[in-house]
């Protein structure tokens, strides 16, 4: 079986019960929602990202996700709000559209993430989801508390479901 791609495996698992919750609440403490999913998707795979492994994709994608996504996620939320004085529908509207140019961000930093990580040894039978997630928090100088370990049930331990 084909793995899934890191695209095709984020957005099957982010409709699961809880992994939205749980990466929003985690991106709130300041993780990032596509680093988050990719320790589970390489985990899954029996891929072990080790610490200079996360610092490397979180450096990779920390100007993009602070130019680009930030800003537009922000843009999103603030066209939420009620209080404009524009026409709900064109302001609805312009939110779906900004929202879409917000998940094409998030593609193209999921294709940057999954280029850096081509080299990763595979452990096949194994999932390392529960360590890559250790290490990034560790990284993030978060404690791995019940918001990490609910992504993590939420994904099923990080197993990935045949495509």
């Amino acid at each position: 079986m084909k793995e899934p791609s890191f695209w095709s495996y984020s957005l099957r698992e982010y409709r699961r019960a809880g992994v939205e919750p749980a990466c929003l609440a985690l991106q709130e403490e300041g993780a990032n929602v596509n680093l988050l999913l990719a320790c589970c998707w390489l985990g899954s795979s029996g891929r072990r990202a080790d610490r200079r492994h996360l610092r490397r994709l979180l450096t990779a994608v920390a100007s993009w996700q602070e130019q680009v996504v930030v800003p537009l996620r922000q843009v999103r939320r603030s066209l939420k709000a009620e209080t404009w004085q524009v026409v709900a529908t064109g302001r609805r509207a312009l939110r779906q559209r900004v929202a879409a140019v917000e998940l094409e961000a998030e593609h193209l930093e999921q294709l940057l993430l999954a280029s850096l990580v081509v080299d990763l040894p595979r452990r096949p039978g194994r999932n390392f989801s529960s360590e890559n997630l250790q290490g990034y928090a560790a990284l993030l100088e978060l404690d791995f508390g019940p918001r990490w370990r609910a992504l993590l049930a939420a994904v099923g331990g990080g197993i990935a479901a045949p495509c």
